[in-house]
């Protein structure tokens, strides 16, 4: 047994029996029984051999019992395993009552009666069987979580990366609708949108290959977005950015706000309401206060929209609920709100 006990992970059994769950009223047993058996012993020799035992126990017993039962060999196997447990612990027990004492003092070890060898013996087994059990089922409850928090991330990921396939479709059609538009009434201001959206084409192939990056990264997106629509007429519609340095560096899933701010040119500058598109972010308590006021009244959802709609999906599947989004009228201008919390779990892969 004891050859059988040295090619398992020993430390783990250890450190979970000296958890407080397991340690605590290993003790409140134990001890009482030592101070009784001190008490009434008229040798106490024998005392020492309980002590003996109670260490053995608890170093060797449930460690054996998991050794040897980490996985079913059948009803003949286990029984023969079950066996060889049972005279371990025999071994184990008549050790303590008899040499353990006898190798302290002078005369004959004192030993202990047969009933009280019996109970040792009964108290080691069950008690390896039960703490072993109970220490392989939080084990497996641990690894249940685990599998089911990876799961929960898979899930997510999956999610946002769907979102994704979704959204970047929905960003080019409305740019190249765009485009279409000018190639018919101004050819040079078309030639440069589509240099100016080949340039943001590729800072949004970087964006989807990660799961955040840098306000900082964000805000340049936008601002190339803004450059592309003023060249058609620069005096339409002004981005004016304020932000401080620590909302610069909070990260953010890519493509958030250039969602919110394609939601403003279209809402604002493409439907005739010129003006500034004013954009605050700053950090409070550790999240993102991020705000973008657009001219033109917010008249309400509209049906069969799909840019903010796939902005509260995404939110939902990368913060499940942590984030808050919030769309407006303020006077004649229209003002989405977004709070952001620290970006969950992935770490961006792109620097500022």
């Amino acid at each position: 047994v004891m050859a059988v006990i040295v090619t398992v992970p020993a430390v783990e059994t250890w450190r979970a029996l000296l958890a407080p769950k397991r340690a605590l009223p290993m003790l409140g047993l134990v001890v009482p029984l030592l101070l009784a058996q001190w008490h009434l012993s008229v040798d106490h020799r024998s005392t020492l051999g309980d002590v003996a035992l109670s260490v053995l126990f608890a170093i060797t017993g449930p460690l054996a019992w998991r050794t040897l039962f980490r996985r079913s060999h059948g009803l003949v196997g286990d029984g023969i395993r079950l066996a060889m447990f049972i005279g371990y612990a025999a071994f184990a027990v008549l050790g303590c009552a008899y040499v353990i004492p006898g190798l302290v003092g002078e005369g004959r070890a004192p030993g202990t009666s047969p009933y009280l060898l019996g109970v040792s013996l009964a108290l080691f087994v069950f008690g390896s069987w039960g703490l072993a059990r109970d220490i392989g089922a939080e084990q497996r409850l641990l690894a249940a979580d685990e599998r089911a928090a990876h799961l929960a991330r898979e899930t997510e990921h999956a999610q946002l990366m769907a979102l994704r396939a979704h959204l970047d479709p929905h960003f080019l059609f409305n740019t190249l609708n765009a485009i279409a538009e000018w190639c018919r009434e101004d050819g040079k201001v078309a030639e440069q949108a589509i240099l100016q959206l080949s340039e943001l084409l590729r800072d949004l192939l970087v964006a989807v290959k990660v799961p955040s990056w840098p306000l900082s990264r964000e805000l340049a997106l936008v601002q190339r977005l803004f450059a592309m629509h003023a060249l058609r007429d620069a005096s339409a519609v002004q981005l004016i950015l304020h932000t401080t340095r620590a909302s610069s560096t909070h990260q953010v899933p890519p493509m958030v706000v250039l969602l919110l701010a394609e939601n403003a040119l279209k809402h604002g500058a493409g439907k005739g309401h010129r003006g500034t598109v004013d954009l605050h972010a700053a950090t409070i308590a550790g999240a993102l206060h991020l705000s973008l006021e657009n001219p033109g009244l917010y008249a309400g959802p509209r049906a069969g929209s799909e840019g903010l709609p796939f902005l509260q999906r995404r939110l939902e599947a990368v913060y499940g609920g942590h984030a808050h989004f919030e769309i407006r009228g303020v006077g004649d201008r229209t003002r989405a709100a977004l709070v952001l919390p620290e970006f969950p779990g992935l770490r961006s892969e792109v620097q500022a």
